[in-house]
């Protein structure tokens, strides 16, 4: 019985155990063939260490392995006899904890490629790019070909050190040396693919390598990564089939809710979508409809870099605009999170201005937006008793579901009181800002249809939830030294400038909600009407 790759994502592994292949070869041999210096950012689990195993196994000339699949074919029509060459591969993934782990890891995988190939450094082996250096061109002389090297995970130890700024300097010192040697022994080298989520600036290998193709946004290898929806109709359909019986749904209802949770993820002008292959590959497996992505571990964009950065988050539901560079590269001194999100996938691209050359992104799926608006609850109300304030949300929800008003402002009363005022962001809001994306990320978190400044023919409502059978109009209004207001003056203005009128024929309970928020005391009080 053939398994489901859920343990390991290998294409050797995967090969020799005979398990559930999508067979993306073709798209690996045309980038082998056709490049020389290669970068590909895509988000965490999303194949990249799939595509970098499958290159080494190409380079290495283990054509058992492809027999069979595409890039067999594109080998024989070459007419080339297959590639064999030295191939060094590094994934630093795993070396994110210290300085010393890092240089730890390169010191253990240097000694084990001088081992491997019969070399022996004569220098200063603490000097971890010389001996790095050194083994290229020894390899490739003596192998009589070029070294093929592929990086997987390039700058995850700085992405991991954002908030420790010494930590994050020395980890950039030890791969600015470490990675200088590729343009040093560039005649060297046959093949270089570095994979990552992000450019990060300050280590120089882009400026390095100036000829170096960044493949992240080309339409020419949109769908290398993923998954499509032709494939997964292709290869999985029979299982699609299980999945509809198990759930009681019709096969193309399965495919709707399947696309729905795991396909949307966008990453070049082209028109061309793909599932995240780690969440689509485990919902067919275990025929269900989990949030696959979120619970393999929260990655470290909401724990770390998030949580320096303000931004009004309320606008990402309509989508935002982005120019071309700054989606390909970060520095975590720029005040604006657009780029690190789309780089780590909570947003795609989900439209192109050829006019402008602009992008619009957007929430991929329902599942990352489940993940980011869950991840945000440290974000909205600071870093403690984010569980206990998770269970408080859901508890809010299923009471705005039934109407019990004073029961969920209550909870969203005790929520908001810990709303930590005294963080500090790269662009510092107002508190009445504050207070009011937190009130929207507590209706995002509820899971409730939440619109943020619904415009009408005489003004915008602050924040808008609709039920099934109910709809809540909030209005919020900020106290301050010189400004009174009342939960009653905000009530009176969502009647006068009619924001509840749309809904009066719809046959739904409409309730108006006045807000006061106190920016000294950080106290609010309310009044409902309806």
């Amino acid at each position: 019985m053939r398994k489901w790759p859920t343990e390991l994502w290998d294409f050797a592994t995967i090969r020799e155990r005979q398990e559930y292949y999508v067979d993306k070869t073709d798209a690996m041999w045309q980038l082998a063939n056709s490049k020389t210096l290669v970068f590909l950012s895509r988000p965490r689990r999303f194949g990249k260490s799939m595509l970098i195993t499958t290159l080494q196994c190409y380079f290495e000339g283990r054509k058992e392995l492809f027999e069979g699949l595409k890039a067999e074919r594109l080998q024989a029509e070459s007419g080339e006899e297959w590639p064999k060459h030295p191939v060094l591969r590094f994934d630093m993934a795993g070396s994110v904890s210290s300085v010393e782990s890092l240089q730890t890891y390169l010191r253990i995988r240097l000694d084990d490629i001088e081992g491997e190939y019969g070399l022996q450094f004569p220098g200063d082996k603490t000097l971890l790019g010389d001996r790095f250096g050194f083994l290229i061109e020894h390899i490739s002389k003596k192998r009589n070909t070029g070294v093929v090297l592929l990086i997987d995970e390039y700058a995850a130890p700085l992405a991991h050190s954002i908030k420790d700024p010494a930590q994050h300097e020395a980890f950039k010192n030890v791969l600015r040396s470490f990675y200088s040697q590729m343009k040093l022994k560039l005649e060297y080298l046959r093949f270089v693919m570095l994979t990552g989520v992000s450019q990060f600036r300050q280590i120089s290998v882009f400026s390095g390598l100036n000829n170096i193709s960044d493949i992240s946004l080309d339409p020419n290898y949109a769908a290398i990564c993923g998954i499509t929806e032709a494939e997964l109709r292709e290869n999985f359909d029979w299982r699609v089939g299980e999945l509809a019986k198990k759930e009681e749904l019709t096969k193309e209802e399965a495919y709707a809710k399947l696309k729905l949770h795991y396909d949307g993820f966008r990453f070049s002008e082209a028109e061309i979508s793909v599932y995240n292959p780690f969440s689509i590959i485990r919902s067919l497996a275990n025929l269900n409809f989990a949030n696959y992505w979120y619970e393999s571990g929260t990655p470290y964009v909401l724990q770390e870099v998030l949580p320096g950065y303000w931004y009004d988050f309320s606008q990402l539901d309509a989508g935002v605009r982005a120019e071309e560079p700054e989606l390909r590269r970060f520095s975590p001194e720029e005040a604006n999170p657009i780029p690190i999100l789309f780089q780590t996938g909570y947003l795609t691209v989900g439209g192109f201005d050829r006019a402008s050359r602009t992008y619009k992104l957007q929430f991929p799926n329902a599942e990352v937006k489940y993940s980011f608006w869950k991840g945000c609850i440290p974000q909205a109300f600071g870093p403690y008793r984010s569980h206990e304030n998770y269970w408080m949300v859901k508890r809010m929800a299923e009471d705005m579901k039934q109407g019990k008003v004073d029961d969920f402002m209550e909870d969203m009363e005790t929520l908001l009181s810990g709303i930590p005022y005294n963080l500090s962001y790269h662009n510092q809001p107002t508190r009445e800002a504050q207070f009011q994306l937190a009130v929207f990320l507590l209706f995002k978190l509820a899971g409730r249809d939440v619109r943020a400044e619904v415009s009408s023919a005489r003004g915008r409502s602050d924040i808008e939830v609709h039920t099934e059978r109910i709809i809540y109009i909030f209005e919020l209004k900020l106290k301050g030294k010189s400004k009174e207001c009342s939960p009653r003056e905000a009530i009176a203005q969502i009647r006068e400038r009619g924001y509840d009128q749309p809904y009066r024929e719809q046959g739904k309970r409409v309730v108006l909600i006045g807000m006061a928020f106190d920016g000294e005391t950080k106290q609010f009080s309310w009044e409902v009407e309806g």
